[in-house]
């Protein structure tokens, strides 16, 4: 008995060889956030059938990846007896549906961001033909120095998100391709929570590692790894903090360094519409930004009449 690891006789956390494979004050927090991603599911399905709620699609979409990560590191420091077959595969359905739905839909936003600067090129063109030939003097025309990039990109955005489409095109499309795998990715996380009652299935850390051993013989996995630093509190300390302040330093040098290239070179080249450089971000940011929050069915209030031609607001 007195040979035994320390943490064999607790049901509060498992550590052999100087690693932790079970904290039981972890669960909560891995069943909290997996509540969390399938509440955030929810939200994201409903917000794109109710249309004065789709601008929240996109935040509950985020706050589904990104609390994803905070359940599956949980999940690690809860190990018992490993996952069933079944269960791994769920998962691994999970992480490939997520991951390719994401990569669809940044896709398709920038698609659509070169689209709609293509769309706002064709409307600056109308304007200035509309400007040339009838000068705004009360008239249904705006003049030209009035018409703001701002708005020309808004028109164009609305009018390509408004254009009438058959239901084939909205069904084989890469947009519906990215709901059907965000949702994919969700039901797989939805199945195990509705199946999980965290009260009667959580039995705390019960388990203990053994070493194999051909002969039969039961062995335990020592409490410490004598090839292992001891204190493991320097361990961290020295690896963490002088990388981090080394990666502060590294930055603070090229910010300097790309400033002082910048004074000395201030219109060597016309920044790109998709320059990711540029300190007011990028034309490709804005589009997709006013994409998530634009509903791509028609309002009952539509300003945009359509493809070819834009309705003046009443003066």
């Amino acid at each position: 008995m007195d040979n035994l690891p320390s943490t064999f006789f607790t049901y509060d956390k498992t550590e052999s060889f100087s690693k932790i494979s079970c904290l039981a004050w972890m669960y909560p927090l891995h069943i909290l956030c997996a509540y969390i991603l399938v509440l955030a599911g929810i939200v994201a399905l409903l917000t794109r059938l109710i249309p004065r709620f789709k601008w929240l699609h996109v935040y509950a979409g985020r706050t589904f990846m990104m609390t994803m990560y905070f359940t599956e590191g949980s999940s690690i420091l809860i190990y018992n007896t490993g996952l069933p077959r079944a269960i791994a595969g769920f998962m691994c359905i999970m992480l490939f549906t997520m991951t390719t739905g994401f990569g669809i839909i940044r896709y398709v936003q920038t698609r659509f961001a070169k689209d709609t600067l293509t769309r706002a090129d064709e409307l600056f063109d109308q304007y200035a033909s509309a400007s040339a030939l009838s000068p705004a003097s009360g008239g249904e025309t705006r003049p030209m120095k009035q018409q703001r990039p701002s708005e020309l990109v808004a028109v164009a955005c609305d009018q390509l998100l408004n254009a009438p489409r058959p239901w084939h095109k909205r069904f084989f499309s890469l947009k519906a391709l990215h709901g059907l795998l965000m949702t994919i990715a969700w039901y797989q996380m939805a199945g195990r929570a509705m199946v999980t009652n965290p009260a009667k299935d959580w039995k705390g850390c019960w388990t203990y590692p053994a070493i194999k051993d051909f002969n039969g013989t039961v062995t335990l996995v020592p409490e410490h790894d004598p090839s292992f630093f001891r204190n493991e509190t320097m361990f961290f300390n020295l690896i963490t903090w002088p990388s981090i302040t080394f990666f502060i330093l590294v930055g603070i040098a090229y910010s300097c360094i790309a400033s002082r290239n910048q004074r000395k070179h201030p219109y060597t080249s016309s920044p790109s519409l998709d320059d990711s450089s540029s300190p007011y971000g990028t034309a490709s940011s804005t589009i997709r930004a006013h994409h998530d929050r634009v509903d791509d069915d028609y309002t009952k209030d539509q300003r945009y009449t359509n493809m070819g031609q834009v309705e003046q607001p009443t003066q």
